[in-house]
């Protein structure tokens, strides 16, 4: 909350007004001013320079009265408005008060109101997500999700499709090859809506999590999100294992070379890593044609507030507090069971951003960032070379 600065009665001559008379006979005008700012540091330092001097502030209202005329106090008011705006304050409301204007009645007094607040704009970072797919068309599945993100949120990069042959537990039934894609946005979203609006796109995509390292439509996982950490139950960033996987950490170099991934550079983790049969296949940005059956049939929805995967306020939404413990970030699925097609931790939690994703062709949205050489295909290694743990 603000503090409040008020000036009040602070009086000058001036000639405005639309009569003659007014224009060259200077006569008395009368403002009361008020400023919200933030205090906290004069206060704690005491010193006048963290704070709004009035002194100074009386000096521009006089200024402004005693020069260029106007035939409105309207007028006087805005450029009051204006030059105030230009000290550190959120807001300002400005009262131009003239007693003695010519009008043939009794009166006491005649003002105008000005009223000015800053626009705060919310504080933006940058969420780098994996989407992965291997049921279904999954490049299909990877495409549309690209776009329903969009809508959201602003896109900054997008990466080609790699594709990465399944990790299974011993017996587990083949599954399709998974397709990957990275993309990077910027959002002013708490990371909590983020997580629900990405489980909410999984949903309308069909995603069925009734099985551990089950196959799926459409995986969403936050890999990192600015210089944000969390180690909740629901949520951990940075995604505790995406340094083991080069389907994440390939795709991210393409669209971001620099990157970072808990204080190490993502180009020398790759460099470090078995071959594990990442290949890229296509770019996003090469258009295909949508089947007539699409978009999938969506998952349940309705109004109120997203506890059943039913639609929040903003459109998308959420699966708090169905069975289980959400998370797009793989830890855990919303009806408990693991996601992914790696190993689940010590925790029983499981990962979401192990795979995702089955070879078909590419999908069509803008991309930005270089591309990388295609790799060629190897089996997938053995899954002793997936630690389950840091």
């Amino acid at each position: 909350m603000s503090d409040r600065i008020s000036l009040t009665g602070l009086r000058a001559q001036g000639t405005h007004g639309v009569l003659d008379h007014e224009k060259v006979e200077p006569q008395d005008f009368v403002v009361d001013v008020d400023l919200w700012l933030e205090t906290s540091d004069a206060v704690e330092s005491d010193d006048v320079a963290q704070t709004v001097s009035y002194a100074d502030v009386a000096d521009e209202i006089v200024a402004i009265i005693e020069g260029e005329h106007a035939d409105l106090i309207e007028t006087l008011a805005h450029r009051m408005i204006t030059r105030l705006s230009e000290f550190p304050v959120d807001g300002i409301a400005v009262t131009v008060h003239k007693p003695h204007a010519p009008i043939p009645h009794q009166f006491e007094d005649v003002s105008v109101t000005m009223e000015w607040w800053r626009t705060i704009e919310p504080d933006t970072y940058e969420v780098v997500i994996s989407l992965g797919s291997n049921l279904d068309h999954p490049h299909i599945h990877i495409r549309s999700a690209v776009e329903e993100i969009g809508i959201s949120y602003d896109v900054l990069a997008v990466s080609g499709i790699y594709e990465t042959a399944p990790l299974l537990e011993e017996g587990q039934t083949p599954q399709p090859n998974y397709m990957n894609a990275v993309i990077m946005v910027r959002t002013s979203k708490e990371l909590e809506h983020v997580l629900e609006d990405l489980q909410f796109i999984e949903d309308q995509h069909g995603r069925v999590r009734d099985a551990r390292w089950g196959a799926r439509t459409l995986d969403l996982d936050i890999i990192k999100a600015a210089h944000f950490a969390s180690n909740s139950p629901r949520l951990t960033i940075p995604h505790p294992r995406a340094h083991l996987r080069r389907f994440v950490l390939e795709p991210w170099l393409e669209i971001e070379p620099e990157a970072t991934l808990a204080g190490r550079r993502v180009d020398e983790i790759v460099a470090n890593l078995p071959d594990q049969g990442v290949r890229r296949v296509d770019a996003l940005s090469e258009a295909i044609a949508l089947p007539a059956f699409w978009p999938p049939v969506a998952a349940d929805s309705a109004s109120g507030n997203g506890s059943d995967g039913s639609a929040s306020g903003n459109g998308l939404a959420g699966t708090t507090g169905t069975a289980g413990t959400a998370s797009a970030d793989g830890l855990a699925d919303v009806d408990g069971s693991a996601s992914g097609n790696g190993s689940a931790g010590p925790d029983g939690l499981a990962d979401a951003v192990d795979s995702t994703s089955a070879g078909d062709s590419a999908t069509a949205v803008p991309r930005t960032g270089s591309v990388a050489p295609a790799r060629s295909a190897s089996s997938a290694p053995p899954e002793s070379q997936f630690p389950d743990v840091l």
